[in-house]
């Protein structure tokens, strides 16, 4: 989550969905009626499909973990059955309605379905299901990568701010994570440093789907009402891919997914955010609209990202798919 201080000026668009769910609303639903609001949707989104439910009591006393454009998560824990009871959980609370929750608690239920025992899709986020409430309920990681690498202090400007072994590690977890999404068909669309998670272990866990869709759901056509979706207000200019920034019809794509993905692995290296050495907000917007990071990073940054150049390229510059991305990464 992040309050997202710099946002573009563009018109806000739109997404497509079916608002014909009246189940799905403001106020609080109960586990029952959010399986049978679910069934009842019909949008370019498959919702047709049951979430996963949560039936244990959360107590969110614990307060805010952070802040988002569409919903506020807090830090809870588990009162209820015996394997889960004290176990510390975020809890995801939508800001204006339920909609967007149970659209990402359908998403999340589908990933979950598809995870394997050979450990596909273990570095995206844990979910435990939909609360009576109509919140989410994760699984709960001490930092973000934001949060993790802002502290670090690395003196030796030849070495990357977080290490090399850790930044292979993370760099192939994420590609890894990436390679799950593309075969649910399922695009993150806002990668960024505050919504990727670190466990107790310095693990990474690709978490927020609240701009998460499945591939070219956005380009279905219907005669659909439309709902608020401000993708604009949503983004974080410095971990946009630049066609995400030059036009308002430019959805976020796979392609878009990896470049993101660069952009944090590149913070992760240098300790600094990316365009950081833009003079002011403008021409930070030019600079990530037209893709510069790598020719606008400073000198050290550069030198700290050295060693692992190709990658770094292969992410940001080149988006080599995914397949071939591991490889490179392996390699090193």
């Amino acid at each position: 989550m992040d309050t997202h201080s710099q946002t573009t000026p563009h018109t806000p668009r739109r997404l497509r969905v079916n608002t014909s769910l009246s189940a799905v609303t403001s106020s609080p639903i109960s586990a029952s009626s959010a399986t049978s609001a679910v069934s009842s949707v019909t949008s370019p989104i498959d919702l047709s499909s049951a979430v996963k439910i949560c039936k244990d009591h959360v107590d969110v006393s614990d307060g805010v973990l952070g802040r988002g454009a569409f919903c506020t998560v807090y830090r809870g824990i588990i009162n209820g059955s015996p394997e889960l009871a004290g176990r510390v959980v975020a809890v995801k609370m939508g800001i204006k309605s339920n909609l967007c929750t149970v659209r990402e608690a359908s998403l999340l239920t589908n990933l979950d379905r598809m995870r394997g025992r050979d450990g596909d899709g273990d570095n995206v986020v844990e979910f435990y299901g939909m609360l009576a409430d109509g919140s989410l309920a994760l699984r709960y990681y001490p930092h973000t990568v934001h949060s993790f690498v802002l502290p670090l202090r690395q003196e030796d400007v030849w070495e990357l701010v977080v290490g090399k072994d850790l930044w292979l590690k993370w760099a192939h977890q994420l590609s890894g994570a990436l390679r799950f999404l593309e075969r649910a068909n399922v695009v993150h669309g806002d990668i960024q440093s505050v919504n990727i998670f670190v466990d107790e272990d310095a693990n990474v866990f690709l978490g927020d789907f609240s701009s998460a869709h499945y591939n070219d759901d956005l380009l279905a056509t219907s005669h659909e009402p439309e709902v608020d979706y401000d993708f604009w207000n949503a983004r974080n200019i410095q971990y946009s891919a630049p066609e995400l920034l030059k036009t308002t019809n430019c959805i976020p794509s796979f392609r878009s997914d990896v470049f993101s993905t660069g952009l944090v692995l590149l913070f992760a290296g240098t300790g600094t955010d990316p365009y950081h050495t833009a003079k002011n907000g403008a021409q930070r917007l030019i600079w990530a609209q037209r893709g510069m990071v790598l020719e606008c990073a400073s000198d050290e940054d550069r030198i700290r990202i050295s060693s692992v150049q190709s990658i770094v390229d292969s992410f940001i510059r080149h988006r080599t798919p995914l397949s071939s991305l591991t490889s490179n990464i392996s390699s090193h």
